[in-house]
């Protein structure tokens, strides 16, 4: 068997030294510190990783269309999806827009949806050719602020707006402007020359052919039991007495267009004031 002996440190010579390196220097974190120096000779790179060539950025950057410019935190960046993400950051100084698709300011959204109060028509709408604005909302209800509201469609659901020419095209209202004089043993047809809407005339004549729901109504200063008679056209609908100030009489009836209401009263005294009420209600689902 072999022995090994140790060898003491005045019996190892040093030989000479060796060509010198080229290494780069490591940080403290494990990266290669180039200290300044300028790195040749790199060939052309492949992989996306590789490093680059002073010429090979430049021939880049002179087919870009405008100067390349550092990203700060408030840069507009463009994610992988084509879209740019503000990051919940204002954008300011905005141009004047001139295409439909610019973007526009807040002072420029405001001045176009603002309610121009002043009009004289007093008209909730579009101001120019601004962004529609329905209400304001307060307390979870809209709120028009005493504007008018324009363009509503036809309703369809029993709960959706009507307009007002709708309303007019199936509920009617007249009376007398005063209370009218009426004696006892005789029938006075009434003049009525207050009105609702335009669904009879002026003369009490029927605008359209339709089912309607009639509902007669006498004011008195005193209790009275007067007789009213009811006719459209030739057609004799009612005749009875109706209390003033305490009962109302309904009828629905059928009338054809052109057709003149006639509404007539004989008092049951001497002398009665009477103010009469009549409401039409057109009657669409008969």
């Amino acid at each position: 068997m072999a022995a090994y002996y140790p060898l003491f440190e005045e019996e190892i010579k040093q030989g000479p030294p060796g060509v010198p390196g080229i290494g780069f220097k490591l940080t403290n974190d494990g990266n290669y510190d180039m200290e300044k120096r300028i790195l040749t000779n790199l060939n052309h790179p492949i992989e996306l990783n590789d490093s680059v060539t002073k010429y090979y950025a430049d021939v880049i950057r002179r087919d870009l269309k405008s100067e390349i410019m550092a990203l700060s935190k408030a840069s507009l960046m463009q994610n992988l999806d084509g879209e740019f993400d503000a990051r919940n950051i204002p954008m300011k100084n905005l141009g004047k827009p001139n295409d439909d698709k610019d973007a526009v300011t807040k002072n420029y959204v405001d001045r176009k949806t603002k309610i121009n109060d002043k009009r004289d028509d007093n008209i909730l709408k579009r101001d120019s050719d601004g962004l529609y604005v329905l209400s304001l909302i307060r307390n979870g209800h809209y709120n028009f602020d005493n504007k008018r509201l324009m363009n509503v469609s036809d309703p369809i659901r029993n709960s959706d707006a009507v307009t007002k020419e709708y309303v007019d095209g199936n509920i009617f209202y007249a009376t007398t402007e005063q209370y009218e004089t009426f004696r006892e043993g005789v029938f006075q047809a009434i003049t009525f020359n207050k009105f609702s809407s335009k669904l009879l005339t002026p003369d009490m004549n029927l605008t359209c052919e339709m089912n309607m729901k009639i509902i007669i109504y006498l004011g008195s200063s005193h209790r009275k039991i007067p007789t009213i008679k009811l006719s459209i056209g030739s057609h004799h609908i009612l005749e009875r007495p109706l209390e003033t100030n305490n009962e109302s009489c309904v009828a629905i009836v059928f009338g054809r267009k052109d057709k003149q209401l006639l509404l007539e009263i004989s008092s049951d005294g001497k002398e009665n004031k009477i103010k009469p009420h009549i409401v039409i209600e057109k009657i669409n689902y008969l």
